[in-house]
């Protein structure tokens, strides 16, 4: 075998274990946690307080609803916060993208805005928050 075919092999078996050492890392500091949430349109006004799902009630078309969320950081990495739904809720919320210094506290709000219009239903879906750490 000749010499410049070894070193190319070697040069990418260690780009190779490379890749896998920095998508490992990477996946070990992102944490993802999905909550079950829903939202009713209707003519009515109400609220629900839960501790297991993310609820925002009873809202007419044309109102919004805005739940908060304390995050907590006990790293000394900056911490890159994603927040968004899926489902039918989808439609009422924007995606959340927040920053948490080394070992700070702060509260995102994630507000669910209902359209003048809007059909008077049940709006079931899930909020996902993707938390990842800084590498370096």
């Amino acid at each position: 075998m000749k010499k410049s075919n070894l070193v190319n092999i070697t040069l990418i078996i260690i780009l190779l274990i490379l890749t896998i050492i920095i998508l490992t890392t990477n996946y070990k500091n992102t944490e993802k946690k999905t909550y079950d949430t829903y939202i009713i349109v209707s003519d009515g006004i109400g609220f629900d307080i839960n501790n297991t799902i993310i609820s925002f009630g009873e809202i007419r078309p044309g109102g919004t609803s805005t739940r908060k969320i304390i995050l907590e950081s006990d790293s000394d990495k900056k911490i890159y916060v994603r927040a968004y739904a899926e489902g039918e809720i989808k439609e009422f919320i924007e995606e959340i993208r927040e920053v948490i210094e080394p070992y700070e506290t702060i509260n995102i709000s994630i507000t669910a805005a209902v359209p003048q219009g809007a059909e008077k239903k049940t709006y079931k879906g899930k909020i996902n928050i993707i938390m990842k750490k800084e590498l370096f």
